[in-house]
Formats: structure tokens, sequence, C-alpha cells
């Protein structure tokens, strides 16, 4: 089995949820989990600016690009 994943560790993207909505974050960590019923990936990011508390999100809840973001909303 190959999993890919949309964006690698060090990727700069905007996180579309909660308080970090439209913040520029940074990919510091990717997690996988597979079951017998398929995979899901997250990862942990980082605001670019303020402070550095890491959070763990869904893929879906990040976007490569402000145009992107807008379009989900």
């Amino acid at each position: 089995m190959t999993i890919g994943t949309k964006y690698n560790i060090g990727d700069e993207v905007l996180a579309g949820m909660g308080f970090y909505r439209k913040q520029p974050v940074k990919i510091e960590g990717i997690y996988v989990s597979v079951d017998s019923s398929g995979f899901s990936i997250s990862y942990e990011v980082v605001p670019i600016d303020g402070w550095k508390v890491p959070i763990r999100t869904s893929e879906y809840n990040l976007f490569p690009t402000k145009e992107e973001l807008l379009k989900s909303l």
C-alpha cells in the first residue's frame, strides 16, 4: 500500500478551522492512521505568526492558497 499526502513537512498553508481560520500555518508533523476501513491523514501545524503551540487537524482543514480557502466557505 502506498499512501500519498497532500502537504509535506515544512509547507506553509492556510488553516480554515476554529480560531485559526484563515491563519497561515506551517506543517510540523504528518500522522497516518490505517485500519480495516481505510486510512486517514492528519497534520500537526503551528501558526507562522504568533505562539508556537502545535495543533493537529485533518487535511480537509488546510488550503494551499487563499483562493482555495475562500472557495470552501
